[in-house]
């Protein structure tokens, strides 16, 4: 009879451990699919995926994440600042040796800036063009960060909008 108990205790115990379990890998399983960057990781392997049945070739080389931030004063308008990080997946990053044009894509195309003007921020390469009116600063900090400041033309001095472009300094990894 002590065995018979005994063995009951030890099934209730290990169907509970399995309820128990089940549970958290059921709630842990339903947050990570809430999870925004989780989703974006699935229909980033998804694409990876169908372009890798046409050729084996294609692989996942970076993703790039672009933070814009909106500087606001009272009265005027407002001024925008766009960090872009570039994650390197299967490989090192390489040496800055100019601007990171494909990050800076992502806010403006730089070719395209009219009245373009070569500039240094910290000793690094920018340029500050125009597009439409609107004023796009463009700096490359390391082969992680690049920046953009959007403004409207003329209502911030070339040298002050220097002087917060050398304020940036993120740092290199």
């Amino acid at each position: 009879m002590d065995r018979i108990k005994m063995l009951q205790r030890v099934l209730i115990v290990f169907v509970a451990a399995i309820i128990i379990s089940g549970s958290i890998w059921g709630m842990m399983r339903y947050l990570r699919e809430q999870d925004s960057r989780w989703q974006a990781a699935k229909i980033i392997y998804r694409i990876q995926t169908a372009l890798q049945t046409l050729d084996e070739d294609w692989k996942l080389e970076s993703l790039l994440e672009v933070h814009p931030y909106e500087i606001k004063r009272p009265e005027g308008p407002s001024i925008f600042y766009y960090c872009c990080v570039t994650s390197y997946i299967n490989e090192e990053p390489g040496i800055v040796s100019g601007l990171n044009k494909v990050a800076l894509s992502q806010v403006v195309d730089v070719d395209k800036l009219e009245k373009p003007s070569i500039w240094t921020v910290n000793g690094r390469p920018a340029i500050l063009g125009e597009i439409d009116d609107k004023m796009y600063l463009c700096w490359t900090i390391s082969p992680l960060y690049s920046c953009v400041l959007e403004y409207n033309a003329g209502i911030i001095p070339q040298e002050e909008v220097l002087h917060i472009a050398e304020s940036v300094d993120l740092p290199e990894k």
